[in-house]
């Protein structure tokens, strides 16, 4: 019986959520002070660093493209929850991210690098040692 494409999508979508939890993206979110806007529900940075990232491995890189996948990408729904942030709230986050954001990509990829030669060894990066 074939599995549903939901339920791909899903498992998906939580391997995607696990990647960024273990990586060392959060001490960086957590260093940034990042306030919603008045009269708004407060925002998980995390859940929204995710949907940032997932939008622009989508192509969706304006502001606006972001806050439209928001309502109607489920996909982004179910990474940012039951809040759906605005443009201006984006561009507040991708703001203050932008001081951390070298140390962060380095951060990341490192330790996926080195996850990568956990897993396949040397047959990925040959015989000599990283």
């Amino acid at each position: 019986m074939p599995v549903p494409f939901r339920y791909l999508s899903v498992k998906k979508l939580d391997a995607y959520l696990l990647l960024l939890e273990k990586s060392s993206a959060g001490k960086y979110l957590k260093q940034i002070n990042f306030d919603s806007e008045p009269g708004r529900p407060k925002i998980d940075q995390c859940r929204l660093f995710a949907a940032v990232l997932y939008c622009f491995a989508l192509g969706k890189a304006s502001l606006r493209e972001m806050e439209t996948a928001c309502f109607t990408d489920l996909r982004i729904i179910y990474l940012i929850g039951d809040v759906q942030p605005s443009a201006a709230s984006f561009s507040r986050f991708v703001t203050s991210l932008i001081p951390n954001m070298p140390a962060i990509f380095c951060d990341n990829n490192e330790a996926h690098l080195f996850r990568m030669r956990e897993r396949y060894g040397h047959a990925l990066f040959g015989r000599k040692q990283i």
